[in-house]
């Protein structure tokens, strides 16, 4: 009996390491094509994790690809500038290695914080109520922002966060935690091998 749970655990978690679980879009239909990732990735891959990181000062996007296929998970690095019109110029795609076992365990880490789910204002919280009338509010200039973008078949969500390291540790959301958590292995994994 033991083994035949085991056997079936396998199973169902080789058969679902293809797929994300089912989350909420927050992104309108006719702006999902207007999305770089869904415009240059979505006829290669089912589904797709999206990250990128940005500030005022880049010039050079950098944006890093997980698309199943349907067979396995890649990992692309895809590099552009913008023209005058905003579309990608001196794109570079490189398929880069990485380990298929550490990415299945940011999978898993992802749908136990609910990380597909997170809510956008809590991402970036940047004021406290301190019950006396008054607020306290930080603004931060020249700050990065980390983003995501997720697709499958039946969603589409894009979220980001603002400086978020800093204002955790001045205004700490859950919601933002699981970001930075799942953010720093996404990071640590691309780094690992690119």
């Amino acid at each position: 009996m033991a083994r035949l749970i085991t056997l079936v655990l396998l199973f169902v978690s080789l058969n679902s390491f293809g797929q994300l679980p089912a989350f909420e879009s927050n992104v309108l239909t006719d702006n999902s094509s207007k999305s770089l990732i869904q415009e240059n990735f979505s006829s290669d891959f089912e589904y797709i994790i999206s990250y990128h990181g940005n500030s005022y000062w880049s010039g050079n996007k950098t944006y890093y690809i997980f698309g199943h296929d349907g067979q396995k998970w890649q990992l692309i690095r895809w590099t552009f500038k913008f023209n005058e019109q905003k579309q990608p110029i001196k794109q570079r795609l490189k398929r880069l290695k990485f380990s298929q076992d550490q990415f299945a365990g940011i999978l898993t880490l992802m749908s136990e914080t609910n990380f597909y789910n997170l809510k956008q204002e809590l991402l970036n919280l940047n004021e406290k109520d301190n019950g006396d009338g008054t607020i306290v509010a930080t603004i931060i200039s020249d700050g990065g922002t980390d983003n995501f973008e997720l697709i499958s078949p039946q969603s589409h969500r894009k979220f980001s966060a603002y400086a978020a390291d800093i204002l955790q540790e001045q205004y700490p959301t859950s919601d933002r935690q699981t970001f930075i958590s799942c953010r720093n292995k996404i990071l640590k994994l691309i780094y690992a091998k690119s």
